[in-house]
């Protein structure tokens, strides 16, 4: 992906800036790229890069995403814009080797409201390297049940600082 500029409809008016990059005070960069579909109007984080060294970055947030199986539409600005992707995940990874090691990832899965015919998340599943937690479920009688659980903020050991802020649960 490349940085992105503003989008511009037909009638050249920017509606929409995504962000490019980001720099604090001590000159901590985060970029920001984009999956553009200008057909159908569908723009998507694709990944985030965080952590540099020089010009290369050291971590990275990546958003991977499926085919919708209830692709919608919506306008704005008087253009059509069309929804054919979902987000399936989100990992962060540490680029530091050209392998792009994968430190933690959140895993969604979806179901069908019989009612609308619309994607819902179903669970939510935390892995850390090879090994993942059961799936934690959306439904709401699930949701009470594990309310009153001792389970502590975070089940896992954060190995990376980098990280700790991005999959702490809170």
């Amino acid at each position: 992906g490349q940085l992105e500029k503003p989008v511009v409809n037909v009638e050249s008016r920017s509606y929409e800036w995504r962000v490019a990059e980001s720099v604090d005070r001590f000159d901590n960069k985060i970029q920001y790229y984009y999956h553009d579909d200008d057909e159908d109007g569908e723009y998507l984080i694709g990944h985030i890069n965080y952590n540099f060294v020089g010009a290369e970055p050291l971590n990275k947030v990546q958003f991977l995403y499926e085919t919708r199986p209830d692709t919608s539409y919506s306008f704005f600005a008087g253009q059509r814009n069309r929804h054919t992707m979902r987000l399936k995940s989100v990992a962060g990874l540490t680029t530091a080797t050209t392998l792009g090691v994968k430190q933690r990832e959140m895993k969604l899965t979806y179901t069908t409201n019989a009612a609308t015919g619309e994607s819902r998340v179903a669970s939510v599943q935390e892995c850390v390297s090879y090994w993942c937690a059961p799936a934690t479920s959306t439904n709401s009688s699930a949701a009470r049940r594990n309310s009153s659980s001792s389970t502590p903020k975070s089940a896992f050991p954060c190995t990376s600082s980098a990280f700790k802020h991005l999959f702490t649960r809170n």
